[in-house]
Parts: structure tokens; C-alpha cells; sequence
């Protein structure tokens, strides 16, 4: 399992998914696909992994171990559980625990507790606050901004750690469903392996619209923070509260956390667009009725 072999290793080496991204000059959601293996690493990136790592490429790609190997795997081992023991509550022996890990990584599919070991905990294995995973979604917020999107972020935490990270990407991607709160929850689905998050917290900078509200519902989110209201669309308490109807899942939110920088954020995108705006290729029905009369 490549994948698992990158989260633990880098996990060994203190490196955040943010920092190691920052060090191969990639987006750290995109780290986050590698260690969930939805991608494939180039080559050059997993040499610089392995250089970054103090591994061979070999060690990375093939997990294979012999007794040499054992203090470095043996190292990962206290890094993400108890020490490991036999059955008769001896601890195993410096070798046997090196060669039990590489067996766990190469053997195929990982339970649902060793994914939970090697997976991104966020703030070293503290609870982060709401105000930092909010800075975490404004962030993506403003990468949709220089990439010429309306800035909305969004993170999904299960416990300590993200599992699902989005951004708008409505007008490159040229798809009304490209909200970063459906992007968080696609992400965040592939990650825990099922759709009903009901564990998970949502931390969005812009009040969701009914759609994304819907979708919250939906996937059993069991907690909304989001930054700045939406006036015109805003489906969680501003222009209506889909959340107060009785549907049959509810989930607890949290408003108005860092309002003024996400609101800041989106204002300043829009203070720019409408001093060079784009050029207009759409036209509502009436428009076009009338430039054919």
C-alpha cells in the first residue's frame, strides 16, 4: 500500500500534509489523494519523497523489508499504536514488530482502525480549534479566488483529523454541483469509505445555499460551522433554515465564526471583478428573445 506507506512515513518524519506538499511544490489535497491512493505519485515526486523521507524508492514503492530494516520500521510502529505484544502479553521483539508492520502494509486492504492510525491528525494529535479549521477553509477559500472563483472553502473533520477538503470550482469546472461543500463531502466519503458522516464536523466560510444544505442532511453531518451569512442564497438560518424543517436529521450549527475575514475574503473578490469584469458569454432567455426581435 503506497499510500499507507507515505502517511506513515511522513507522519514519522513530523511532516504535516500542508508541509509536505509545501516541500514537493504540489496542494496538499492533492498529498491527501496520494496517501489515499485515488492518485499515483510521478516519478520524480516519489524520489523526492524518498529523499525527503531518508528512504530508498525501492523501500517506498515495495514496502519490503528484511531484519535491517527493523529500527526504522519498528520506529513507525511507536509512532502510530501501543507497542505491539504477543498473545501471551510478552512484547515482540524489535525484528518481529518490523516485519508484523510491512506485513499490515503490503498485505492489501487496511482495516478501519489502521486507517484511522495513519490518517492526517490535525495539530500534531490536538484538538484544533473551530477559528483554526476555519483558517483551514479560508485558505482553499482564497486559492478559488486566484484561480478566479467566488472564494468559499470548506474542511470536513472526523475527530482529530480532516478527511475532506473543497473549494468552489463552478466556473472552471463549467458545473452547477462544483460547490466546495459537495467537493468536502466527496472527498470525505472516499476517505472514511461510506456516505453517512455522522461523526464529521463541517467548517465552511460561507453559509451554505439549499443544495449544499441538502447535502449536509443527507450525508448525516453532525455539525455546521460556517464564517459570513449569505443574504441571497443562504439556506442555514439567513434567507431560510432547511435545518428547522422536520427532516429526519439535524445537525447542530455553529455561525459567525471568523465572519469578518471571510467575509473580507469574498468582498475584496468582488471588489475586483466588478473593477475588470469579465467578459459576458451568458444571457438569460428574455435576452436572447429580444436581440432575435
Amino acid at each position: 500500500m503506497l499510500g499507507a506507506r507515505i502517511a506513515l512515513l511522513r507522519r514519522q518524519a513530523g511532516l504535516s500534509q500542508r508541509a509536505l506538499a509545501a516541500a514537493l511544490q504540489v496542494s496538499p489535497s492533492a498529498v491527501g489523494m496520494y496517501e489515499q491512493e485515488r492518485r499515483v505519485p510521478s516519478t520524480a515526486l516519489l524520489v523526492e519523497m524518498a529523499r525527503l523521507f531518508g528512504v530508498t524508492t525501492d523501500f517506498l514503492l515495495t514496502g519490503s523489508a528484511a531484519a535491517a530494516d527493523a529500527p526504522r520500521l519498528l520506529a513507525l510502529t511507536d509512532r502510530i499504536r501501543k507497542p505491539l505484544r504477543t498473545q501471551d502479553g510478552n512484547p515482540l521483539s524489535r525484528t518481529d514488530a518490523a516485519l508484523l508492520l510491512n506485513a499490515v502494509l503490503t498485505a492489501g486492504e487496511l482495516t478501519d482502525a489502521e486507517k484511522s492510525a495513519i490518517m492526517e491528525k490535525t495539530g500534531g494529535g490536538e484538538t484544533m480549534t473551530d477559528e483554526e479549521l476555519m483558517r483551514q477553509a479560508l485558505a482553499l477559500a482564497k486559492e478559488a479566488a486566484a484561480d478566479g472563483e467566488v472564494p468559499v472553502g470548506c474542511v470536513i473533520t472526523d475527530g482529530e483529523r480532516i478527511v475532506g477538503r473543497g473549494r468552489n470550482r463552478r466556473e472552471k469546472g463549467k458545473n452547477a454541483l462544483y460547490h466546495a461543500e459537495l467537493e468536502a463531502i466527496n472527498e470525505a466519503c472516499c476517505s472514511l469509505g461510506g456516505w453517512r458522516l455522522w461523526r464529521c464536523t463541517m467548517y465552511v466560510t460561507l453559509e451554505p445555499c439549499p443544495m449544499c444544505a441538502g447535502a449536509i442532511i443527507n450525508a448525516r453531518i453532525a455539525r455546521l460551522v460556517y464564517g459570513a451569512p449569505d443574504a441571497r442564497a443562504g439556506s442555514c438560518g439567513t434567507l431560510t433554515d432547511l435545518f428547522a424543517l422536520p427532516y429526519n436529521h439535524r445537525p447542530e450549527v455553529t455561525r459567525g465564526v471568523l465572519e469578518e475575514d471571510c467575509a473580507a475574503v469574498l468582498q475584496e473578490f468582488f471588489r475586483k471583478l466588478r473593477e475588470n469584469p469579465p467578459v459576458k458569454t451568458w444571457k438569460k432567455p428574455e435576452e436572447r428573445n429580444r436581440g432575435n426581435g
